[in-house]
């Protein structure tokens, strides 16, 4: 098979979709020799692995790529002249008139369910791209059992195409028991001593001011602070000013983006991580979590169920105080915290992106049967 794969998220911060692209492709790298690759981009991208010599990096010199001009016009002269079997749209989109059979992932159908919680380019983007671009795909691969869900509510007649292939969780995150690591990281980052983590972008969805609602309720009854790992996406300055409203400005800590090889240690130094988001595809910082030993807290909603099985305690997001009463639990209940820690453990491993990529190529030889 020539197999093509949009790769283009890798020019952005290693955060969701990205994430999930370079797991996919560094694994197909390992284990497929035989079908050749081309990684259509329009930026110029790095990649830390090697790439063996049956993959290929085709930079399309297309203009205007913040519209999408190099994807939806250019891409398919592209994939045409280097003659693909097959293209992969990691982010959903599939180029018009692509002359080939296709597959779409889809994270995600937020933008139709919660627009007010989108940007406005995202809300016109995906209302104009996604359905004629899962329409045309030969075949949709949902990262959940949730989000096949979605596509079957919405889109009754693509149920029949989509195929669950979940993500998974990197190596890197991990039990740590190096002292001296911990502490190094501790102190660059100005962390507490005990402190409930949250890591996610800055927006609504992410209902980050739900948990300082109900981390203010309460922080008086603990003796942690709260630290908010993540950067700035949108509508995010309501989440300062609530920060003052709230008078929690001595108790929580924001770092912004912290480097990679920093996060699984911020884990580590976590007592409780607590994910309240309102609507997940997937909801892969759970996981993260999971894979380090820090016991979990998240919402009972979309897709974190799902991926958090049996080994979190679970809120509802739209109730300060079941979320407060949740943290409480945890926080002054160290049996119960090692007894989730050990129950994460179990269920990140149940997870690997070895697992995605081998089904992800086996979805890549049935859309050309």
């Amino acid at each position: 098979m020539r197999i093509a794969i949009d790769i283009s998220t890798l020019c952005r911060s290693r955060t969701g979709v990205a994430l999930f692209t370079y797991y996919t492709l560094r694994e197909l790298t390992l284990i497929d020799n035989s079908n050749t690759y081309f990684l259509y981009v329009n930026k110029a991208v790095s990649l830390d692995f090697p790439l063996p010599p049956n993959f290929f990096i085709r930079p399309t010199q297309i203009p205007l790529p913040q519209f999408q001009l190099w994807f939806h016009i250019g891409l398919p002269m592209f994939l045409r002249s280097d003659k693909i079997d097959i293209f992969h749209g990691t982010n959903f989109l599939i180029p018009p008139f692509p002359g080939c059979k296709t597959v779409s992932t889809v994270h995600d159908l937020s933008s139709l369910v919660m627009p007010s919680q989108h940007k406005t380019f995202h809300r016109i983007s995906h209302g104009l791209f996604l359905k004629n671009s899962m329409r045309r795909a030969d075949a949709i691969i949902a990262v959940s059992e949730f989000t096949r869900s979605e596509i079957s509510r919405l889109f009754p007649e693509m149920s029949d195409k989509t195929v669950v292939i979940h993500e998974a969780v990197s190596p890197e995150f991990r039990a740590i028991e190096d002292v001296a690591l911990l502490r190094n990281i501790s102190e660059k980052h100005g962390l507490p001593e005990r402190f409930i983590l949250f890591v996610g972008t800055l927006e609504p969805r992410k209902n980050i001011e739900g948990l300082m609602r109900a981390f203010a309720g309460i922080k008086g009854q603990i003796p942690h602070k709260l630290v908010i790992v993540g950067g700035r996406g949108w509508k995010f300055s309501g989440i300062f000013d609530l920060v003052k409203r709230l008078d929690i400005e001595d108790d929580i800590i924001f770092t912004d983006y912290v480097l990679a090889g920093d996060l699984p240690v911020i884990y580590n130094l976590a007592d409780i991580f607590c994910y309240p988001s309102f609507y997940e595809g997937f909801g892969l910082p759970v996981l993260e979590a999971m894979a380090c030993g820090t016991p979990v807290l998240t919402s009972n909603v979309s897709s974190l169920p799902e991926v958090a099985g049996n080994a979190a305690l679970l809120f509802d997001p739209r109730s300060p105080e079941d979320i407060a009463e949740r943290i409480i639990q945890l926080a002054n209940n160290e049996t119960l915290r090692a007894e989730l820690s050990k129950a994460g453990l179990r269920r990140a491993s149940e997870f690997s992106w070895a697992d995605t990529a081998k089904k992800t190529l086996e979805t890549y030889r049935r859309a050309l049967e």
